[in-house]
């Protein structure tokens, strides 16, 4: 199963910062993109430790991001912790343009474990890399407002 790099996890992690399951986070930098920030899921006890998927959207059509990806966040850290070694992230799904549909490399099975499609999991960790790193050249992870 292939994650995302330590350095894009960091701007992930700054990225999900304010999203919460009952609100979204917007992230605006002035004259760029938006970026809506969204928990969509939190199951705290699963096989591979506590599970959130968050979707990270861009619906402006002018710009050359993908417009929306959906990542699996792992988190096995020891409650109270502060180090991100023992967290995960990685793309559960990607946008695909083609077919104006998600294109799942991850999966949550009925048990609560992770299915993967390893070619499909390289392929979206690899977009999701360009991306998180376009976004962070553009400002984001920066201090920015939260609307």
């Amino acid at each position: 199963m292939q994650t995302l790099s330590e350095k894009n996890l960091s701007l992930f992690l700054k990225l999900i910062s304010n999203a919460t399951l009952t609100e979204t986070a917007e992230i605006q930098i002035r004259g760029k993109i938006s970026l809506v920030v969204e928990l969509v899921v939190d199951i705290p006890n699963t096989p591979n430790g506590r599970l959130k998927k968050y979707t990270l959207s861009n619906y402006q059509t002018d710009s050359p991001f993908i417009p929306e990806i959906g990542f699996l966040l792992l988190d096995n850290q020891a409650s109270g912790t502060t180090d991100h070694q023992n967290i995960q992230v990685l793309p559960e799904w990607v946008w695909d343009e083609n077919t104006a549909g998600k294109e799942f490399s991850a999966s949550l099975t009925a048990d609560r474990n992770i299915s993967i499609n390893p070619e499909l999991n390289r392929t979206h960790c690899s977009m999701a890399e360009v991306w998180l790193a376009a976004l962070e050249r553009d400002g984001f992870g920066q201090p920015e407002e939260f609307k």
